[in-house]
């Protein structure tokens, strides 16, 4: 099973036997085998001919479009999952307040604990004392969460953790005219955050799969708020790999000069503010160059495929599969079938 991203603005898909021809024009860019494609992910001005549409929706292929930058467009919806235990279950389960703020102060924890262990793996090397603190910082908010009696409170430690955790991100950052000065998004101001956007776009991308794989409602979590449009299950279920997964990324690409400062494009908006999505991207004051771009893809979909040990049974499986476990002990949580949920947490 495999995701393919197709980037190439103004081609065209179509089918030929068993495969997914991309062109443009005359000439063919890319070839695709259909067996095993799970999910196929369209960036921007990308065109399918009416038999490609017929066999996606016949494989039951996640088709997903995003903008040419990465934001999220829409789903190819084939139909609702068959599972509708499972979802009346979740249903019912989050209208229970007690069991949300367990839920939520499970999903902090774990994530606090990655941030926790992040900060310690690179300043072993560091040493850097500014690190060293916001590391102890976070630990001690994590020790909180255990005290903490509402979702308000859970949420008030995870953004005081947040706002020590990128206090010093800049610090690991070595490499020059990669600076570093805080988290921002929506726009992103400067490279460093737009390559972090866009990591957590593709994370959640994958995780909104997997959930709907398993047959949950990826809008309706527990740690973020419900709101129209807003996938919270899956924001919540992304937390755990936010540090280990796409900021370790970042930081070996920035630090390993794979990306910097001259694979962007550079404007000058004196006013970032903005009514709709378009004025947004109008607005963008920096972003990636598309063939730097393809490029950051194909290496998030390399990592995706490394093997890392499965703290619950010890066995060594991809980053990928781990996602899909997590989300289906998640789906066990719900079911009843196990007390409780425990988030990837990084071995020291």
């Amino acid at each position: 099973m495999h995701t393919a991203y197709i980037v190439e603005q103004g081609c065209h898909l179509h089918k030929d036997g068993n495969r997914l021809v991309v062109r443009r024009g005359k000439e063919i860019l890319r070839e695709l085998l259909l067996e095993g494609l799970q999910q196929l992910v369209l960036m921007g001005n990308i065109i399918l001919s009416p038999p490609v549409m017929d066999v996606l929706i016949k494989n039951r292929v996640d088709t997903v479009f995003l903008t040419q930058k990465g934001r999220f467009r829409g789903r190819l919806m084939t139909s609702y999952t068959k599972n509708v235990t499972l979802r009346q279950a979740q249903y019912t389960k989050l209208q229970d307040a007690e069991f949300v703020r367990r839920v939520a102060s499970t999903i902090v924890a774990g994530k606090l604990q990655n941030m926790y262990l992040l900060l310690l793996r690179y300043n072993r090397r560091l040493r850097d004392e500014g690190i060293g603190s916001a590391a102890a910082s976070i630990r001690a908010l994590r020790e909180r969460l255990e005290e903490a009696n509402s979702l308000e409170v859970i949420r008030g430690i995870e953004g005081a953790a947040s706002r020590n955790y990128f206090g010093v991100f800049g610090r690991l950052l070595t490499a020059e005219g990669m600076e570093f000065r805080g988290r921002n998004r929506r726009p992103p101001l400067d490279p460093v955050n737009a390559l972090l956007s866009f990591g957590y776009t593709m994370l959640a991308n994958l995780l909104e799969n997997q959930i709907n794989v398993v047959g949950l409602d990826p809008y309706l979590g527990a740690l973020h708020e419900t709101e129209y449009g807003r996938p919270s299950l899956v924001c919540d279920l992304m937390e755990e790999y936010r540090p280990v997964f796409t900021d370790t990324l970042v930081i070996t690409l920035v630090n390993r000069k794979v990306i910097g400062r001259q694979d962007f494009v550079y404007r000058d908006v004196p006013d970032t503010s903005y009514q709709t999505e378009e004025e947004l991207k109008e607005k963008r004051p920096v972003e990636m160059k598309p063939e730097v771009m393809k490029g950051f893809i194909e290496i998030f979909e390399r990592k995706l495929e490394t093997r890392i040990q499965d703290p619950e049974t010890g066995n060594q499986v991809t980053y990928r599969y781990l996602v899909e476990l997590q989300v289906r002990r998640f789906a066990r949580l719900i079911l009843g079938e196990v007390e409780g949920y425990v988030p990837f947490e990084w071995s020291r």
